[in-house]
């Protein structure tokens, strides 16, 4: 009798425990108990599930996080589902409802919510979660490891969500496989999610990621291309943040102050050196995908840095140009100053990106002359040919060093794998992985189109504060990078959430040292500018210029200097060259001895570092200059043998008073201009050349130029000034061109190609040494169907058009159709194309119907077509998010606005 005395107690205690265990700890458990050990991140909140605020386009709300839209969107599926918000909303209001992420196979991400169930109120809403059937949706039941589990799919058959109801929680998933994930996890009772430090989102909104688990998970999702291997050493170590939304809602902004010793090491290589403010706006171009900036007080203490904690592949390298070429790496810390830029140029499926160095320095020519004087130690050991050109007023000169930046200032600043080109822009040093790279921020530096007058760039670099290390991303300009390096099991997913990803599309990451604390602050902004929806496309003339007489040719619209205005030139009848401004007035007016010949070239013609242009009339050259900061003026040559009008093209040389140009016409003709005589003469006719496609290309070997020359009846031809032909060419392709070629550049001559289209639609790629490197094929609608390659209007950039009776179809450089134009007949259509950013790429269709203005996408830019009697003339303002437009009439000059974004 006294065993059941303790028997009884016994197997009461343990009914007790079970009931206990399944009721309280399983049953009334937290939703923290329910989440499987492989969660990457955990977010509890009582913000995401309430209706989205009504705010302006730039305004920013939670969930323009892509991260947490992603988690709300799974509440938008419960309102599909029942077809009645009010009950929805009603049952979420004021929960705080739990959200975990895991990786579902190998290429997706979920989202598991576990909403909490209130015993009375949520009868309704659980009613009618149960009779899904008769509201457009099915929900098919089945049993899970002894637990029932119901997966809702819509009208087309097409999965919802599954769920399933524990005593206290609503569990559901986009993917069922997750759902049967927590099952396993009560059953099995295995450990639950780490619970890491809480990250303060906004007061009701918390946030905990497992540091380990998305360390191990990153690396299969995208892969860092060469050259960025060393940004995650410099971002990571944050592991508490606090999160707000400032109050007029343009700004996302995440905070982190921890005691010195959290900073990650290569950022160590920074913690002596003072904040500084970003001082490199003006030279910053607007093709500027990201910039990375670092502060540099004490030029000594960051040699000693960088020195100590080099890599073994850059130690190498130091030490072989050391060796080898005699070459003083650490010399140039004497010319270092204030601070460094690295301007990762954009990238995108229509063009590939380079990088640019910005290094202040404190005597510019003493800095380029120890530059010169390395470069040239290197040549006379590895004899490798040194290139050199004259881009405007810059001259471009080549470093064949490895990694020189990186040797520098860091592996931060690695990607510049061959060699170096430089130049020198007022106070800094450019140094640029590749030519276009830097021609690219050249010309963006003397159009004005940099950060400095970007409205967008400005507003966030107001609340910048001067750090040791700064990194500025524009997703507009990056995207196409970023997906590019995406693994691919993952691109469908990256393209899926393409638009969310891009909202916020400028995110700003500053590192501080300082009273021996390291702080971290990230801040986001959202697109859009705040622009109203309904002034977008909306063309508005700003101005009318009345003119005296009729124009004889398009306005030649202008900026002397990056700060200086865009100014407007024309030549009416009667060869008059005015000046024009608004009512009118006319500051400069001269006639010339005829029309002009050609578009006007720029040029460094006095050598002095400014730019002037060149207008060749038939029998005469004219120099437009400015001759104080106010007035212009013009200065004409003597007279020479007439000129054809045409399409010149100048080849160029270095500047200086005793040198000479050189220009080649359409026609196979060379003509060498004297700076000291003031003449043009003409060299020489090529022979066997009937008509030259235009513009032609000006390629610079050995700092030399040389003409790249296609015939239309398909000879392609590469000559010096003196017209001589490279060995190997001319190269006869047997084949019919309509288009001219495209020069693609790389670190060194054997990677320069010259890209090519036939009227037929073969693709070719020929090297220096007269070889095909690539020949394809284009798809080919039909025998009538003609290709043309379409070069930007700088040159930088081209596009593909093919075109069958008047349908126009636009094609990028892999073939693929971008979009398709009707009624464009081909003898009375006229295309331009402008490369404004990878954001900004307009083409400019000029049929008899007037002027359309596109994206790359297809989509108008401009309300309706703009009529001209001219082709209009498209400039961009980053400032104001809007296109210029200079349309014509017989009687005056029309300027047009459009806002576009």
């Amino acid at each position: 009798m006294k065993k059941l005395w303790y028997i009884v107690p016994a197997l009461l205690g343990l009914a007790a425990g079970y009931w206990l265990w399944h009721y309280v700890l399983v049953g009334q458990k937290s939703a923290r108990g329910y989440i499987p050990g492989d969660a990457l991140l955990v977010v509890e909140s009582t913000e995401l599930q309430q209706p989205p605020t009504r705010l302006l386009p730039h305004q920013v709300q939670l969930t323009d996080i892509s991260l947490l839209e992603s988690a709300a969107a799974q509440l938008t599926r419960l309102q599909a589902a029942l077809a009645d918000s009010q009950v929805v909303n009603s049952f979420l209001r004021e929960k705080r409802i739990t959200y975990s992420l895991h990786s579902e196979g190998r290429d997706q991400l979920s989202f598991l919510v576990y909403i909490p169930l209130r015993t009375n109120a949520d009868g309704p809403f659980l009613e009618r979660l149960q009779k899904l059937v008769g509201n457009g949706v099915r929900a098919y039941r089945h049993t899970f490891d002894n637990v029932q589990l119901t997966d809702v799919v819509d009208a087309q058959s097409q999965p919802l969500f599954s769920y399933f109801l524990t005593k206290n929680y609503l569990i559901i998933s986009q993917s069922g496989l997750l759902v049967e994930n927590v099952v396993r996890q009560i059953k099995r009772i295995t450990p639950p999610a780490k619970r890491e430090k809480t990250n303060v989102l906004t007061s009701g909104t918390r946030l905990w990621f497992d540091q380990e688990k998305l360390g191990a998970f990153l690396p299969g999702l995208y892969q860092p291309p060469s050259g960025e291997s060393a940004l995650d050493e410099w971002l990571s170590g944050i592991s508490v943040f606090n999160f707000s939304i400032n109050e007029v809602r343009n700004l996302i902004r995440a905070e982190s102050v921890d005691a010195q010793g959290e900073a990650p090491d290569a950022l160590r290589v920074l913690n002596k050196q003072e904040p500084q403010a970003m001082g490199c706006t003006e030279l910053v171009p607007n093709h500027t995908a990201v910039l990375y900036h670092v502060s540099v007080s004490d030029a000594e203490q960051l040699k000693s840095e960088v020195g100590r904690r080099l890599n073994d592949d850059l130690r190498t390298i130091r030490e072989d140009l050391s060796d080898r070429f005699r070459v003083e790496t650490d010399s140039m810390y004497n010319h270092l100053t204030g601070e460094a830029a690295l301007c990762q140029m954009e990238s995108s499926n229509l063009g590939r990106g380079g990088r640019v160095a910005l290094v202040k320095i404190k005597n510019g020519r003493s800095c380029l002359d120890w530059l010169d004087y390395q470069a040239a130690k290197i040549h006379l050991e590895d004899k490798q040919p040194r290139y050199e050109e004259t881009y405007g007023d810059y001259t471009i000169r080549q470093i064949n060093a490895p990694e020189l930046p990186a040797l520098w200032l860091g592996r931060l600043f690695a990607g510049f794998p061959g060699s170096s080109y430089y130049t020198l822009l007022g106070d800094y040093l450019l140094l640029g992985s590749d030519v276009q790279a830097l021609r690219t921020l050249l010309n963006d530096y003397r159009s004005g189109n940099v950060w400095s007058n970007a409205a967008r760039a400005q507003e966030l670099l107001r609340v910048a504060r001067p750090a040791q290390f700064t990194a500025i991303a524009t997703v507009d300009k990056s995207w196409y990078g970023w997906v590019g390096n995406v693994r691919s099991g993952w691109l469908a997913s990256m393209e899926r959430s393409e638009e969310s990803l891009r909202r916020l599309n400028l995110w700003m990451w500053q590192s501080t040292f300082a009273d021996g604390k390291f702080s971290t602050a990230l801040t986001a902004m959202k697109g859009g500018g705040g622009t109203n929806p309904n002034l977008l496309r909306r063309l508005f003339l700003l101005k009318t210029i009345p003119l005296e007489k009729p124009l004889i040719r398009r306005p030649f619209v202008v900026k002397m200097s990056p700060n200086s205005p865009t100014e407007i030139f024309v030549q009416s009848v009667g060869n008059e060259v005015t000046q024009v401004e608004g009512g009118g007035r006319s500051p400069l007016k001269i006639a010339l001895s005829g029309p002009l010949a050609s578009e006007p070239l720029a040029v460094d013609y006095f050598g002095n570092g400014q730019t002037q242009y060149l207008l060749l009339a038939a029998d005469r050259y004219h120099l437009l200059a400015r001759n104080d900061s106010t007035r212009y003026e013009l200065l004409s040559s003597n007279r020479f043998s007439p000129l054809a009008p045409g399409n010149y093209s100048l080849a160029g040389g270095p500047p200086g008073n005793q040198q000479q140009l050189t220009l080649a016409d359409t026609e196979g003709q060379l003509y060498t201009l004297s700076k000291t005589e003031r003449t043009l003469r003409r060299v020489n006719r090529l022979p066997a050349y009937s008509h030259v496609i235009s513009p032609v290309q000006v390629l610079q070997l050995n700092g030399k130029p040389h003409l790249i020359l296609l015939e239309g009846l398909g000879k392609l031809n590469l000559v010096n000034a003196f017209g001589q032909p490279l060995t190997a060419f001319p190269v006869v392709l047997k084949t019919r061109f309509d288009s001219p070629a495209f020069l693609e550049t790389g670190s060194r001559e054997s990677d320069v190609l010259l890209q090519i289209v036939s009227v037929q639609g073969e693709l070719m790629k020929i090297n220096l040494k007269g070889q095909m490197v690539e020949r394809r094929q284009l798809f080919r609608a039909s025998k009538e169907t003609e290709f043309r390659l379409l070069l930007e209007k700088t040159g930088h950039d081209w596009l593909l058009t093919s075109i069958t009776g008047n349908t126009l179809t636009f094609l990028d450089k892999q073939g693929k159709v971008l979009f398709v134009a009707d009624n464009a007949p081909p003898a009375s259509t006229t295309i331009e194309y402008y490369n404004f950013g990878a954001d900004v790429r307009v083409i400019c269709l000029t049929t008899n119907k007037g002027t359309w203005l596109y994206n790359l996408r297809g989509q108008p830019l401009t309300e309706r077509p703009l009529t001209s009697k001219f082709p209009v003339v498209v400039r961009y303002a980053e400032q104001y998010n809007k296109l210029f437009l200079y349309a014509t009439t017989d009687k005056a000059l029309e300027v047009w606005t459009v806002k576009i974004r």
